[in-house]
């Protein structure tokens, strides 16, 4: 069985294997230069926002709570009411792991564009959270 993949694609005297390469690439990198326009291609019309304004966008309640929530159970530990540290401690944790769930859980459902929604729901949780805590 001979392959046919290792033999010299020249085979006429005097005319090399790289020339071959070049007459055969040559037509295709002409023809796939002559399609790409750069002046048809205009980045500047892509719209850059900030990023402060996409972190800004990106707020919600669940997510502001997160931010809040050690600075209250620390308060609630250092006042001193009787109950367990370590129940505190759980309680943090399960309610910090909870929040950040919900808030994607959230914003993926309604992709990011129903934030007044999205307030609408979140808000009068965080309010019964926050009054079953303190």
């Amino acid at each position: 069985m001979k392959n046919y993949l290792l033999e010299l694609r020249a085979d006429i005297p005097g005319i090399t294997n790289e020339d071959v390469d070049t007459q055969l690439l040559k037509p295709q990198t002409q023809k796939f230069l002559s399609q790409f326009n750069p002046s048809v291609v205009d980045f500047s019309s892509r719209k850059k926002t900030p990023v402060k304004f996409k972190l800004i966008k990106r707020l919600s309640p669940f997510l502001l709570f997160e931010f809040i929530l050690p600075v209250i159970f620390i308060y609630l530990i250092s006042t001193g009411k009787d109950v367990n540290i370590l129940f505190q401690l759980g309680l943090f944790l399960f309610l910090e792991i909870n929040m950040m769930v919900f808030d994607f859980a959230f914003w993926n459902y309604w992709e990011g564009k129903k934030q007044i929604r999205m307030w609408l729901v979140e808000a009068p949780l965080i309010f019964l959270i926050f009054y079953f805590l303190v």
